[in-house]
Parts: structure tokens; sequence; C-alpha cells
């Protein structure tokens, strides 16, 4: 009975969270879909200090600070593109590298893959999918992680690879973003 209560008071506040900043955007005027409030909720969350950092995911929504990144990023072209990552042969529900159960005494290298999708991709003329071209700056600050510094997609599924190097780190969990 608690754990059902306690869902559908989280999941109340989010939506309390997302109708701000729906009803916020359109007394604006300004274009939004669900993947670019997705991703500023995402990007501008805080994570809490002695919070577990499997239990918070991307952290405590800021519901000031995704509207300021909606204001200031809702013209851009990927406002309106869903990015569907995959990592090696995993599939779609791995969402993140674990080596877990994996050989640690060497460096081990992942092949990750990007592939962008329009809101209602059927109706999007052929010109807008063309045109699609996105530069990325990769970022990492884990010295055991070694990603390439740009990434440019298209509207195509592209790679790149991730070397992770365990072998300098002591036992335990180690995480990164």
């Amino acid at each position: 009975m608690f754990l059902t209560e306690t869902t559908k008071l989280i999941n109340y506040r989010n939506l309390i969270h997302l109708g701000l900043l729906i009803s916020g955007l359109k007394a604006r005027g300004i274009a939004s879909s669900p993947f670019s409030i997705k991703r500023a909720l995402e990007q501008t969350a805080v994570c809490l200090e002695g919070v577990e950092v499997f239990a918070q995911g991307h952290g405590l929504i800021q519901v000031d600070r995704a509207f300021d990144h909606l204001v200031a990023y809702h013209n851009q072209q990927e406002r309106d593109v869903r990015f569907h990552v995959t990592i090696g042969n995993s599939g779609p529900a791995m969402k993140g590298i674990y080596m877990r159960d994996m050989l640690t005494s060497k460096p081990k290298e992942f092949s990750i893959t990007v592939e962008p999708f329009f809101l209602n991709h059927e109706e999007r003329n052929a010109e807008s999918k063309i045109q699609f071209n996105v530069h990325l700056a990769l970022a990492c600050n884990a010295s055991w992680v070694q990603i390439p510094k740009h990434f440019d997609l298209m509207y195509m599924a592209r790679g790149f690879s991730v070397k992770v190097d365990p072998t300098g780190l002591a036992c335990g969990v180690h995480f990164t973003r």
C-alpha cells in the first residue's frame, strides 16, 4: 500500500512539474516536444550528495532551470529528435556500460551506435532529414574512460567507440557520465 501511494505521489509531483513547464512554454509561444522536455529535465537535474548514484537517476528535478534550458534551446534542430542509443549488440535494454562479471584485468572497448528519429518521422519530408546534421562535443571527466572529442551525426545510425580501462581502479562500484 505504501509503495503504491508513494509511486502515485511521485508521479503526481512529476506531472505538476511537466504542467508548469508546458504551460509556461505555451504562454510564451515557445515550441517544444516530448523529447526536448525530457532532455531539459535530465540535463538540468541536480544530483544529491549522500544518495546512492544508481537510486537517483538524473537527480532532483529543477523546474526553473529546465524552463530556462527549453527557452534557450527551443530553436535547435534537434528539438524534435529522439536519439536511440545502443551499446554493441546489447539491444535496446542496456542503458549504459556495465562491466560486472567481465574480465577487468585489461581495457575493454565498446561500440556505441546513435540513431536519430524525428517526432512523427513518417510524416517528415525528405529534405528535413537530409538537412539534419548535429556536431556534438563529447566529454567524460573519468580518466579511465576514453571517448572521441567530437561526433558528427546525420539522420542515420552512426557509431563511435568507448574504451574503459579498469586496471587502475580499486575494487568496488565506479560510475561516470
